[in-house]
């Protein structure tokens, strides 16, 4: 128990200084990129995470090739966020969530962003950027995933191979979690969903690449509701049930792949003695985020290589 406390108290601590570090992304200098029609940046941010998405989008820009970006406002974004997205990321294109229908499926923000990449990716490569990611090195493979038109998800040590559904299945009947992916994977094979001889990825759709064309709104519907009937609606309307279906829709897309571990990494999804600094892309997932100070070190390490490279916003001077 006494553990505990210290710890929550550690995380509250190590909450206030990532606080303090990410807002000093606003003092330095405007993303400069060319937007690219072939492939988009696309992430959902509100108010709260304005900061720490800033730092995401700046880091993953300046280690990648040229794109467009667009913020999906989830509802709670105020005129001053929007400024000061629009000062920060010159050309961004802000949607509202609002104005995204999700059909039949679950209309939680999460399955909103997805459904808003459907649209984006009948013409371009989409890339699912998550507020809580830091960049830090060059991320080759991702240019590489994108120029061929080949989707990835980022994944864990565990799973770094496509495995089939049946495997899939039998491996998930054994856990007790509770969420939408593990009911979805204890009856994977038995859906339905993926042809013979398809082969499956565990992943998480927090940094995801989804191929033009790969994707539909009716074909998405249709899958989510075969889901639906396999587990139930309770299990699948609850939160998590938009990243299930991602590694389903990515999985069948030709080629897909987990990115590399532990150069892309979902921080102690398992830990690792590599050191942060040896990653090029971490996603920082809320349960260890903030157990420890490696998130604000991050962020560090961006802002010095950043400002080497492009010299900081002057500071206001007091009259």
């Amino acid at each position: 128990m006494l553990l505990e406390k210290l710890q929550a108290l550690r995380s509250r601590a190590n909450k206030l200084r990532f606080a303090r570090t990410s807002a000093r992304v606003r003092q330095t200098a405007p993303l400069i990129y060319t937007p690219s029609p072939d492939v988009w940046v696309v992430s959902m941010v509100g108010h709260d995470s304005v900061d720490m998405y800033l730092v995401a989008v700046k880091s993953f820009m300046v280690f990648f090739v040229d794109a467009s970006i667009e913020v999906i406002n989830d509802g709670s974004l105020t005129a001053q966020d929007q400024a000061v997205l629009r000062e920060q990321i010159p050309g961004v294109f802000i949607s509202n969530s609002a104005d995204v229908d999700t059909g039949r499926c679950p209309s939680y923000s999460s399955w909103k962003r997805l459904f808003r990449i459907i649209e984006r990716s009948q013409t371009s490569y989409v890339v699912q950027l998550d507020s809580d990611t830091v960049a830090a090195g060059p991320m080759v493979e991702i240019e590489r995933l994108a120029s061929t038109n080949t989707g990835f998800m980022i994944g864990d040590g565990h799973w770094t191979t496509p495995v089939s559904p049946r495997h899939m299945q039998s491996i998930a009947g054994r856990w007790h979690a509770t969420g939408p992916q593990a009911f979805l994977e204890r009856v994977l094979a038995d859906l339905d969903i993926f042809p013979p001889g398809h082969r499956y990825l565990h992943g998480c759709a927090g940094f995801a690449g989804y191929p033009r064309g790969s994707l539909s709104r009716e074909a998405v519907e249709k899958m989510s509701l075969r889901i639906e009937e396999g587990i139930g609606r309770d299990n699948w309307h609850k939160w998590g049930s938009e990243q299930a279906i991602s590694n389903c829709l990515i999985s069948l897309t030709p080629n897909a792949c987990t990115l590399p571990w532990p150069k892309y990494r979902n921080y102690m999804f398992p830990a690792t003695n590599d050191p942060f600094t040896a990653a090029c892309f971490i996603h920082f997932v809320g349960t260890h985020r903030y157990r420890d100070t490696i998130y604000s070190q991050a962020a560090e390490q961006f802002y010095d290589y950043y400002n080497s490279l492009i010299s900081p916003k002057p500071r206001a001077r007091a009259d």
